[in-house]
């Protein structure tokens, strides 16, 4: 996998740290990763290499805001900045690739963003989610371990803690109340907007997107275009950690992404190639060392096969 470093400024001139892979061989399909809350594009470096084996263009990135390479801290983190972020990785990888479809794949909360994206931009080709949200009021309640939805916003605290890091609550608050974009509400009406497929692959002991949450919004928005609930037999929100889960994981995200465009009746026919361990290890080991050099300035880290 040849990785290399590019950036794009969202419209008030921050800039978007984006890496892109690809084999070295043209064509195929052009994807977008966003690795969602705390995890930065390096968190994605398994599921891109497994995409790039199976044909595809990848583009990873942090977002503005966030954890990683990009401008700002997670403090200030906040689902515009992450939308914004992500539009402008999107619009990048149609320049270079000279492409209008792309396919995204999202993890955890990016998953609203996408579905927000894919109502409004009709070159998003399919979308596929590994711990999708679709109930983003209850997945900050778990994280945070207090329901913060229901506060006024004079009772916030400065700073909540959220999944391990400290972020100024106001924006998440009000993304979480009526109307706002992590209300169930709101997300299923953007499912069922959608025109193109929708898969998202959820742990059934996940307790940070409930499976029974997921089976309703995706039964309820089929009706326009395939929803497909892939149900993991797993524990836990971050099952690409888990090591008994990980060739199940992208098998699934690959086959769905790389593979024929998905229909009401299930998976594609697609047979994934897997990279070997070694390959998964040099690629961690490499990309850990990448991100240090960047942090340094990217003209240090050139290119990484």
């Amino acid at each position: 996998m040849i990785t290399e470093r590019l950036d794009v400024h969202i419209s008030d001139g921050r800039r978007v740290a984006v890496w892109r892979s690809t084999s070295g061989d043209p064509g195929g399909p052009v994807v977008v990763i966003s690795a969602g809350y705390a995890r930065t594009m390096r968190s994605a470096g398994a599921i891109a290499l497994c995409l790039v084996r199976n044909g595809c263009t990848v583009y990873r990135f942090d977002s503005v805001n966030h954890l990683g390479l990009s401008d700002g801290e997670i403090v200030d983190f906040n689902l515009e900045d992450l939308d914004e972020s992500f539009r402008a990785v999107i619009d990048l990888a149609r320049r270079t690739e000279r492409v209008h479809e792309v396919r995204l794949v999202v993890l955890s909360i990016a998953a609203a963003a996408a579905y927000k994206i894919a109502v409004e931009d009709p070159g998003i080709d399919r979308i596929v989610g590994l711990s999708g949200v679709v109930n983003g009021v209850r997945t900050l309640k778990v994280a945070c371990g207090e329901d913060y939805s229901v506060y006024t916003q004079a009772e916030l605290p400065p700073l909540v803690h959220v999944d391990g890091h400290d972020v100024e609550p106001t924006r998440l608050w009000q993304a979480m109340q009526p109307g706002g974009g992590l209300t169930p509400e709101l997300i299923t009406a953007r499912l069922a907007e959608i025109s193109v497929p929708v898969v998202n692959c959820v742990a059934t002991g996940d307790t940070w997107v409930d499976i029974d949450d997921c089976r309703q919004a995706f039964t309820a928005t089929r009706d326009n275009a395939p929803r497909i609930l892939v149900e993991l037999p797993f524990n836990g929100h971050d099952i690409a950690k888990n090591p008994a889960a990980v060739k199940l994981v992208l098998e699934e995200l690959t086959r769905y992404i790389a593979g024929p465009t998905p229909g009401h009746d299930g998976p594609p026919e697609f047979e994934v190639t897997f990279p070997g361990f070694e390959e998964l290890l040099q690629t961690r080991t490499g990309e850990r060392d990448r991100a240090v050099a960047e942090q340094a300035g990217p003209e240090m880290a050139g290119r990484a096969g």
